[in-house]
């Protein structure tokens, strides 16, 4: 990981497809393309542990966006007590950068009343 970047380590299993890591960030932490990023595996066979190096993938670190001077401040988001219980919905697809930009922009475009 790129400096002032933690993520804990996970258990995998013969039956894991994905994994998806929860990366703790430090306000110091350098943005940009962090490139070569690997994972270290350690599986026990026969009882011996076996380490494998892989990986070779990227980490891109974004520095937020100053707000907007005429922007509106966000509503404060309801408390976790006021909100109805909710049941374990089932996994979904996860939404790649894109996407999630395109569903950002459309929800902005509706609540302006600027949608094309």
């Amino acid at each position: 990981m790129p400096p002032k970047v933690t993520t804990p380590d996970q258990d995998i299993t013969k039956d894991t497809k994905e994994l998806s890591f929860k990366l703790t960030l430090d306000k110091t932490s350098p943005p940009g393309q962090h490139n070569n990023l690997f994972c270290q595996v350690m599986i026990v066979q026969n009882g011996e542990p076996v380490l494998h190096n892989v990986g070779g993938t990227q980490l891109r670190i974004d520095v937020p966006l100053p707000p907007k001077a005429n922007e509106p401040a966000k509503p404060a988001p309801a408390t976790a007590a006021a909100k109805p219980a909710e049941t374990a919905k089932p996994s979904e697809k996860r939404l790649t950068r894109l996407e999630k930009l395109r569903l950002e922009q459309e929800e902005r475009e509706k609540a302006n009343g600027t949608k094309k």
